[in-house]
Parts: structure tokens; C-alpha cells; sequence
């Protein structure tokens, strides 16, 4: 197992590394050098591909190379990496597939198909996302809270939602999915990341406002109405209704969230929640759905009341 272990590694030297980036910071010439016959690959320790990269860029820059430049510039290359949320996101996405291949692997294999088919693909879309992930957090946050990447996020949502209600087939009752060949999405999961951002935006803008003395409610009001009202409407009339619940409680807790009166906040929130709770077991007793093309909706409401009858 050891031997395994050694044939795996990379021949390296960590004092080989420190000695170039030691030199890089006591003399411009060794920069120079070391520019011209390293890359930032060529360090088997990445901590110190990095302080090569951010030496080189500052050389290059024509500013000083020191500690101090240097402290900052790394802390400028990773300034939008929040640490404490990706570790969480991190954890979240591997108990997904894992849940994914839980839920699917026994009836894929009744029907046939491989048990891990849709364990790769949740995989696949994991690792995208993940990609995906790490290249935004290098980009300056206000770029996505800019006036046009929001206009153009909220007429994107819209239309996407139009086209599965319109375009596309429904799936279980709804038209809630546009599907092309072996590739699936649902704009109703795309609403609520902008739905989020949009909140978020408005209730910033409202601050900023607030300190200028150029606040109105009426504006604030406007604005939540036109970015959350239509979207949820489009996602309702799918008709997906969990979606649309999901979605409204959503912008229910960012309200909420940004409410200046936490008493008041805290009675909303349990007025909805006990609503919804008489919601379910109205729908239990009474089942609307009984005949209509959305009577899946009521076995979906019957798990929560009898999880191990509905599981299978």
C-alpha cells in the first residue's frame, strides 16, 4: 500500500519552491528569471503557484513586489470567495446525489434501466455546477445586481416559464419542464435564484434610499410586486403547486428577513405557516384533486400524513 502510495506522488521539493519565491521577493532579476522558465503548473504545491502568479502579475503591473502588494493582491484574487458558504454548498450537493441515487436506484432497476444512470447524471450537473460556482465567485458581486443582467434575468425566467407551459408537454399534470432529448430544466428552480437576487436588490436599493432621503414605500412596494408576482403566477398556473409554495416562501422570508419590526415578522411568518399546516389537512379530508389531471398532487400531500404507505 505505501509503495502504491509513493509511485502516485509527483517528484517534488518544497524547498525548491520556497527558495524561488524567497528570491522572487528579495530581487526584481530573480522575477524576471523565474518568469521566463516557470509557470504557475510548474508548482507542485498550489499555495505557492499562487504567490508565483501574484508576483508576476504585480511585476508585470509595474508595481512594487513586497509583502505588503502581496498580501493584497491575494486577498484581491479571492475577495468574492466566501469560504463559509461554499463548504455548506459543498456538503448540501454530496448528500443530493447521494439522495438522488437513494430514491431512484430500486425503481430504475424495475424498469431496467441501470440503477446508476441517473446517479452520473446528478454527478455530472453537480461537477457543472460546482464549476460554474467557483468561476462567479471571482467576479464582482454588482455585476449580477446590475439594472440590465436583472432585466435580462427576470424576461429569461418568463419566457422559460412560457415555454414549458406552452411549448412542452406536462409531466405528472404539470407543464412545468422543457425537455430536449436527454437534457432537462425546470425554470421554476432558475426563478428562485432570481427571485433571491432581485429581493435582495430591491431591499438595497431601499436602504440606499433611505440614506440619501429619497425612499418610498410605494417605490419599494412597485418593485417587489413586478420582479415576484408574475413569476409566481406563471409557476402556479403550470400548475405546480409546490413549486409556487416553495417560491412564495421564499420571498416571504426575505420580506420578512428585511422587515424593521422583527415582532411583526415573527406573527406573519406563523400566521403563514399555520395556514399553510390547515392548508394540508383540509386537502387531506377533503382531496379537490379527486378525478382532475393533478391528482398526483393529492398522493404528494398523503406522504406527509403516511410517508411508508406512499413510499413506494
Amino acid at each position: 500500500m505505501e509503495e502504491a502510495l509513493v509511485k502516485r506522488i509527483m517528484p517534488n521539493s518544497l524547498e525548491a519552491e520556497q527558495s524561488v519565491i524567497g528570491s522572487m521577493i528579495m530581487d526584481k532579476e530573480a522575477i524576471m528569471t523565474a518568469g521566463e522558465i516557470l509557470i504557475e503548473e510548474d508548482f507542485y504545491h498550489k499555495q505557492y503557484g499562487i504567490l508565483f502568479e501574484s508576483m508576476l502579475d504585480l511585476f508585470n503591473a509595474g508595481e512594487p513586489v513586497d509583502l505588503i502588494t502581496l498580501k493584497n493582491k491575494l486577498k484581491e484574487k479571492l475577495k468574492y470567495f466566501d469560504y463559509g458558504l461554499f463548504i455548506p454548498y459543498l456538503i448540501l450537493c454530496l448528500i443530493g446525489i447521494v439522495m438522488v441515487y437513494s430514491a431512484s436506484a430500486i425503481n430504475l432497476t424495475y424498469v431496467g434501466v441501470k440503477a446508476t444512470s441517473y446517479l452520473f447524471k446528478q454527478i455530472i450537473f453537480v461537477g457543472i455546477g460546482i464549476t460554474l460556482t467557483l468561476i462567479f465567485s471571482h467576479m464582482n458581486p454588482k455585476f449580477w445586481v446590475s439594472k440590465n443582467v436583472l432585466r435580462f434575468g427576470y424576461w429569461t425566467v418568463i419566457i422559460l416559464l412560457m415555454m414549458a407551459k406552452f411549448l412542452f408537454g406536462a409531466i405528472n399534470g404539470a407543464n412545468g419542464w422543457i425537455t430536449l432529448g436527454s437534457f432537462s430544466i425546470q425554470p421554476a428552480e432558475i426563478a428562485k435564484l432570481y427571485l433571491v437576487v432581485a429581493i435582495s436588490k430591491a431591499f438595497s436599493k431601499r436602504e440606499a434610499d433611505i440614506y440619501l432621503g429619497k425612499h418610498k414605500r410605494t417605490t419599494t412596494r412597485k418593485n417587489l410586486a413586478v420582479n415576484i408576482l408574475p413569476i409566481l403566477a406563471l409557476i402556479a398556473i403550470e400548475p405546480d403547486t409546490g413549486g409556487a409554495t416553495i417560491c412564495a416562501a421564499i420571498c416571504l422570508v426575505l420580506i420578512l428577513a428585511n422587515s424593521k419590526n422583527w415582532r411583526a415578522s415573527i406573527g406573519i411568518l406563523g400566521v403563514a405557516i399555520s395556514i399553510i399546516a390547515l392548508t394540508v389537512m383540509a386537502i387531506h379530508a377533503i382531496n379537490p384533486f379527486k378525478g382532475s389531471k393533478v391528482e398526483y398532487m393529492y398522493k404528494r400531500f398523503e406522504g406527509y400524513f403516511d410517508p411508508f404507505t406512499y413510499a413506494t
